[in-house]
Protein backbone atom coordinates (compact mmCIF):
# COMPACT_ATOMS: atom_id res chain seq x y z
CA UNK A 1 0.00 0.00 0.00
CA UNK A 2 2.86 2.34 0.85
CA UNK A 3 4.59 1.54 -2.47
CA UNK A 4 1.42 2.35 -4.42
CA UNK A 5 1.07 5.67 -2.61
CA UNK A 6 4.69 6.49 -3.45
CA UNK A 7 4.13 5.90 -7.16
CA UNK A 8 0.92 7.84 -7.00
CA UNK A 9 2.70 10.80 -5.42
CA UNK A 10 5.48 10.56 -8.03
CA UNK A 11 2.96 10.74 -10.86
CA UNK A 12 1.13 13.63 -9.28
CA UNK A 13 4.41 15.50 -8.72
CA UNK A 14 6.00 14.68 -12.06
CA UNK A 15 3.08 15.58 -14.33
CA UNK A 16 2.61 19.24 -13.32
CA UNK A 17 6.36 19.91 -13.48
CA UNK A 18 6.63 18.30 -16.92
CA UNK A 19 3.65 20.24 -18.22
CA UNK A 20 5.09 23.46 -16.81
CA UNK A 21 8.46 22.94 -18.47
CA UNK A 22 6.89 22.05 -21.81
CA UNK A 23 4.63 25.09 -21.58
CA UNK A 24 7.67 27.25 -20.94
CA UNK A 25 9.30 25.81 -24.04
CA UNK A 26 6.25 26.52 -26.18
CA UNK A 27 5.82 30.08 -24.91
CA UNK A 28 9.44 31.18 -25.22
CA UNK A 29 10.28 30.38 -28.84
CA UNK A 30 11.76 33.30 -30.78
CA UNK A 31 9.53 35.19 -33.17
CA UNK A 32 9.59 38.32 -35.31
CA UNK A 33 7.85 41.47 -34.13
CA UNK A 34 7.35 44.97 -35.51
CA UNK A 35 10.15 47.37 -34.55
CA UNK A 36 9.03 50.47 -36.50
CA UNK A 37 6.10 51.12 -38.81
CA UNK A 38 4.40 53.65 -41.04
CA UNK A 39 0.76 52.54 -41.04
CA UNK A 40 -1.67 54.86 -42.77
CA UNK A 41 -4.82 53.30 -41.37
CA UNK A 42 -5.44 56.12 -38.91
CA UNK A 43 -3.28 58.80 -40.51
CA UNK A 44 -4.43 62.11 -41.93
CA UNK A 45 -0.97 63.27 -43.04
CA UNK A 46 2.08 61.91 -44.82
CA UNK A 47 4.24 61.18 -41.74
CA UNK A 48 7.40 62.90 -43.05
CA UNK A 49 7.14 61.09 -46.39
CA UNK A 50 7.61 63.26 -49.47
CA UNK A 51 6.61 62.59 -53.06
CA UNK A 52 8.21 64.26 -56.03
CA UNK A 53 8.40 64.17 -59.80
CA UNK A 54 11.02 66.18 -61.63
CA UNK A 55 11.48 68.63 -58.77
CA UNK A 56 12.73 66.91 -55.62
CA UNK A 57 10.77 67.76 -52.51
CA UNK A 58 7.45 68.73 -54.14
CA UNK A 59 4.76 67.17 -51.99
CA UNK A 60 2.45 66.67 -54.99
CA UNK A 61 -0.77 66.26 -53.06
CA UNK A 62 0.52 63.30 -51.04
CA UNK A 63 -1.96 62.37 -48.30
CA UNK A 64 -3.24 59.66 -46.05
CA UNK A 65 -6.71 58.77 -47.34
CA UNK A 66 -9.23 55.94 -47.38
CA UNK A 67 -8.48 53.51 -50.20
CA UNK A 68 -10.73 52.55 -53.07
CA UNK A 69 -12.17 49.70 -50.99
CA UNK A 70 -13.66 52.30 -48.64
CA UNK A 71 -12.01 50.67 -45.63
CA UNK A 72 -8.21 50.56 -45.76
CA UNK A 73 -6.26 53.66 -44.78
CA UNK A 74 -3.57 54.25 -47.41
CA UNK A 75 -1.00 56.73 -48.58
CA UNK A 76 -1.62 58.02 -52.12
CA UNK A 77 -0.57 60.94 -54.30
CA UNK A 78 -4.26 61.85 -54.82
CA UNK A 79 -3.53 63.09 -58.36
CA UNK A 80 -0.32 61.43 -59.50
CA UNK A 81 -0.50 62.28 -63.18
CA UNK A 82 -1.72 65.86 -62.92
CA UNK A 83 0.51 67.04 -60.09
CA UNK A 84 3.75 65.12 -59.82
CA UNK A 85 4.89 65.19 -63.45
CA UNK A 86 7.33 62.52 -64.52
CA UNK A 87 8.14 59.42 -62.45
CA UNK A 88 6.07 59.85 -59.26
CA UNK A 89 7.91 58.35 -56.31
CA UNK A 90 8.02 58.32 -52.50
CA UNK A 91 11.17 59.47 -50.77
CA UNK A 92 11.61 58.49 -47.12
CA UNK A 93 13.75 60.69 -44.90
CA UNK A 94 13.49 61.75 -41.30
CA UNK A 95 11.09 58.89 -40.49
CA UNK A 96 11.47 56.03 -38.04
CA UNK A 97 11.87 53.66 -40.97
CA UNK A 98 14.45 55.60 -42.98
CA UNK A 99 17.46 54.37 -41.00
CA UNK A 100 16.27 52.66 -37.84
CA UNK A 101 18.34 51.37 -34.94
CA UNK A 102 17.34 48.09 -33.32
CA UNK A 103 15.83 48.86 -29.89
CA UNK A 104 16.52 46.96 -26.71
CA UNK A 105 14.58 43.72 -26.40
CA UNK A 106 15.57 42.56 -29.89
CA UNK A 107 18.57 40.45 -30.83
CA UNK A 108 18.72 40.99 -34.60
CA UNK A 109 16.82 42.27 -37.61
CA UNK A 110 14.32 40.11 -39.46
CA UNK A 111 12.81 41.86 -42.49
CA UNK A 112 11.18 44.90 -44.03
CA UNK A 113 7.70 44.66 -45.57
CA UNK A 114 6.03 47.16 -47.90
CA UNK A 115 2.40 46.50 -48.82
CA UNK A 116 1.08 48.43 -51.81
CA UNK A 117 -0.93 48.15 -54.99
CA UNK A 118 -1.27 50.00 -58.27
CA UNK A 119 -4.41 51.75 -59.50
CA UNK A 120 -5.57 52.37 -63.04
CA UNK A 121 -6.37 56.01 -62.26
CA UNK A 122 -6.48 58.61 -59.52
CA UNK A 123 -8.34 57.99 -56.24
CA UNK A 124 -11.84 59.45 -56.29
CA UNK A 125 -12.15 59.36 -60.07
CA UNK A 126 -15.17 57.41 -61.38
CA UNK A 127 -14.54 53.71 -61.95
CA UNK A 128 -10.97 53.66 -60.62
CA UNK A 129 -9.87 50.17 -59.59
CA UNK A 130 -6.76 48.27 -58.67
CA UNK A 131 -4.80 46.91 -61.59
CA UNK A 132 -2.57 43.88 -62.20
CA UNK A 133 1.03 44.69 -61.40
CA UNK A 134 3.01 46.53 -64.07
CA UNK A 135 6.73 46.35 -63.26
CA UNK A 136 7.73 49.09 -65.71
CA UNK A 137 9.94 51.48 -63.78
CA UNK A 138 8.79 50.20 -60.39
CA UNK A 139 11.65 50.43 -57.93
CA UNK A 140 12.55 49.91 -54.27
CA UNK A 141 15.67 51.35 -52.64
CA UNK A 142 16.58 50.13 -49.17
CA UNK A 143 19.33 51.26 -46.82
CA UNK A 144 21.79 49.40 -44.60
CA UNK A 145 24.25 51.43 -42.54
CA UNK A 146 23.82 54.43 -44.81
CA UNK A 147 24.39 52.52 -48.05
CA UNK A 148 21.46 52.36 -50.47
CA UNK A 149 20.69 49.43 -52.77
CA UNK A 150 18.51 49.84 -55.82
CA UNK A 151 16.08 47.11 -56.94
CA UNK A 152 14.23 47.96 -60.16
CA UNK A 153 11.67 46.23 -62.34
CA UNK A 154 11.21 43.22 -60.05
CA UNK A 155 8.62 40.73 -61.34
CA UNK A 156 6.03 39.22 -59.01
CA UNK A 157 7.32 35.96 -57.55
CA UNK A 158 10.98 36.82 -58.13
CA UNK A 159 13.91 37.78 -55.91
CA UNK A 160 16.81 40.16 -56.46
CA UNK A 161 19.49 40.21 -53.79
CA UNK A 162 17.69 40.58 -50.46
CA UNK A 163 14.43 41.75 -52.04
CA UNK A 164 11.46 39.64 -53.12
CA UNK A 165 8.06 40.64 -54.48
CA UNK A 166 4.92 38.55 -54.05
CA UNK A 167 1.16 38.80 -54.36
CA UNK A 168 -0.52 39.34 -51.02
CA UNK A 169 -2.81 36.41 -50.06
CA UNK A 170 -5.59 38.94 -49.47
CA UNK A 171 -5.87 39.41 -53.22
CA UNK A 172 -7.29 42.57 -54.86
CA UNK A 173 -3.91 43.15 -56.55
CA UNK A 174 -2.15 43.89 -53.25
CA UNK A 175 1.60 43.26 -53.40
CA UNK A 176 4.26 42.88 -50.71
CA UNK A 177 7.90 43.82 -51.11
CA UNK A 178 9.98 41.90 -48.56
CA UNK A 179 13.62 42.70 -47.78
CA UNK A 180 15.47 39.98 -45.88
CA UNK A 181 17.36 41.74 -43.08
CA UNK A 182 17.95 38.55 -41.08
CA UNK A 183 21.72 38.73 -41.63
CA UNK A 184 22.04 42.02 -39.79
CA UNK A 185 22.62 42.39 -36.08
CA UNK A 186 21.80 44.87 -33.31
CA UNK A 187 24.36 47.50 -34.34
CA UNK A 188 23.21 47.72 -37.96
CA UNK A 189 20.93 50.51 -39.18
CA UNK A 190 18.32 49.52 -41.78
CA UNK A 191 15.45 51.22 -43.55
CA UNK A 192 13.78 52.34 -46.76
CA UNK A 193 15.02 55.11 -49.04
CA UNK A 194 12.59 55.25 -51.94
CA UNK A 195 9.55 53.51 -53.42
CA UNK A 196 8.08 53.96 -56.91
CA UNK A 197 4.64 52.35 -56.55
CA UNK A 198 3.66 52.95 -60.20
CA UNK A 199 6.98 53.58 -61.91
CA UNK A 200 6.56 55.78 -64.98
CA UNK A 201 2.81 55.21 -65.41
CA UNK A 202 1.47 58.76 -65.23
CA UNK A 203 -2.07 57.60 -65.95
CA UNK A 204 -2.15 55.41 -62.87
CA UNK A 205 -1.79 55.86 -59.16
CA UNK A 206 -1.04 53.80 -56.07
CA UNK A 207 -2.04 52.90 -52.54
CA UNK A 208 0.57 52.13 -49.88
CA UNK A 209 -0.92 50.34 -46.88
CA UNK A 210 2.15 50.18 -44.63
CA UNK A 211 5.93 49.93 -44.36
CA UNK A 212 7.21 47.75 -41.51
CA UNK A 213 10.61 46.93 -40.05
CA UNK A 214 10.62 43.63 -38.16
CA UNK A 215 13.14 42.35 -35.61
CA UNK A 216 13.72 39.14 -33.67
CA UNK A 217 12.67 39.44 -30.04
CA UNK A 218 15.19 38.64 -27.34
CA UNK A 219 14.07 35.23 -26.03
CA UNK A 220 16.05 32.00 -25.49
CA UNK A 221 16.64 29.81 -28.53
CA UNK A 222 14.30 26.82 -28.91
CA UNK A 223 17.35 24.51 -28.66
CA UNK A 224 18.38 26.05 -25.36
CA UNK A 225 14.85 25.78 -24.03
CA UNK A 226 14.65 22.15 -25.09
CA UNK A 227 17.88 21.36 -23.24
CA UNK A 228 16.55 23.21 -20.21
CA UNK A 229 13.34 21.20 -20.32
CA UNK A 230 15.17 17.87 -20.62
CA UNK A 231 17.50 18.80 -17.79
CA UNK A 232 14.56 19.79 -15.62
CA UNK A 233 12.68 16.58 -16.32
CA UNK A 234 15.80 14.54 -15.57
CA UNK A 235 16.19 16.36 -12.28
CA UNK A 236 12.62 15.54 -11.30
CA UNK A 237 13.06 11.87 -12.19
CA UNK A 238 16.24 11.60 -10.12
CA UNK A 239 14.53 13.28 -7.20
CA UNK A 240 11.65 10.82 -7.32
CA UNK A 241 13.95 7.78 -7.53
CA UNK A 242 15.74 8.91 -4.43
Amino acid sequence: MRRWNKKFVQKRTFAPVAIGLLSLFAAQTASAAVVAELDFTSTSGALDVTADGNISGATAGLAGITGIDGVTGVLSAVDAGGVTGNDPKLLFSGTTIYQAALPSGFTSWDSMEVRFRQLDGDPGAPGVASQPYDLSGTILIYRVNGVQTNTAGLAVGSTSGLVSLANDPAGDNWLVYTVDFSGFGPTDLVGIQRLDPIGNDLNGNFEVDYVRLNGVSAVPEPTSLAMLSVAGLGFVVRRRRR
